[in-house]
C-alpha cells in the first residue's frame, strides 16, 4: 500500500503489474533525470506508471556516480507525499533497503531475495521485511544458479518459504514467488 491506495496483490484479471520505469539501469528517461538531479522529472515518471496500468511502482536508483541512499530516501519521502501506488524497493544495499523502509508510511515490497549466496544476503533483507512489515519477492535462483525446471523452481521455491516462514515468522501472505518464466 501507499499512504493513499491498497492494492490487492492478486488482481482480476491477473496478473500484478509492476512498473519498472522507474529503474535507473533499465530506463533511459528516469536515469538521465536522476543524473540532471531534475527529482521533479523522476517524479512524474514514477507517477505516471498509474496511468500505464501498473498497480506498483519498482524503484531503483543504483547507478555508477549517484548517491544511491540519498536518492532513494528522497524519491521515497517524495512518493510517500503524492504518488498513489505501492512501492517495490528494489536495491542490493541492505542500508539502502532500510532508509526507504523507514522513510515511507506504506507498505512495501522489497525486490528481492534469493539463494545464490546460500541466503547470508536473504538472511538480511528477510528481517529487514520482519521488522518494517514488507513483502518480499522471493526468486528462483539458488548456489546452482537460476532454476530452470519446474521441479528445481519448486524446490528453490519451498526453501524460500520455508527460510522466511518457518524461521523467520513471516506469513506465506508476505511473499510473491517469481519463478522466472521467460516468454
Amino acid at each position: 500500500s501507499s499512504p493513499f491506495k491498497q492494492v490487492p496483490i492478486v488482481q482480476q484479471p491477473a496478473p500484478l503489474l509492476i512498473g519498472e520505469r522507474t529503474n535507473a539501469t533499465g530506463s533511459r528517461a528516469f536515469r538521465k533525470a536522476l543524473l540532471a538531479e531534475d527529482d521533479d522529472a523522476a517524479f512524474d515518471l514514477m507517477c505516471a506508471q498509474e496511468d500505464n496500468g501498473s498497480h506498483a511502482i519498482d524503484l531503483s536508483v543504483a547507478y555508477a556516480g549517484l548517491d544511491e541512499g540519498a536518492i532513494m530516501t528522497r524519491m521515497v519521502s517524495r512518493a510517500a507525499q503524492g504518488c498513489r501506488l505501492p512501492l517495490v524497493i528494489d536495491s542490493n544495499d541492505c542500508a539502502v533497503v532500510e532508509q526507504a523502509l523507514k522513510s515511507h508510511g506504506g507498505r512495501m515490497l522489497i525486490n528481492s531475495i534469493n539463494l545464490e549466496d546460500g541466503g547470508k544476503r536473504a538472511e538480511q533483507v528477510i528481517e529487514l521485511a520482519k521488522r518494517y512489515g514488507a513483502g518480499l519477492v522471493c526468486l528462483t535462483i539458488d548456489e546452482r544458479g537460476m532454476a530452470k525446471t519446474r521441479e528445481h523452481k519448486l524446490a528453490v521455491a519451498r526453501r524460500l518459504k520455508q527460510r522466511c516462514c518457518e524461521t523467520h515468522g513471516l506469513s506465506p501472505d508476505d511473499l510473491l514467488i517469481d519463478a522466472l518464466t521467460f516468454t
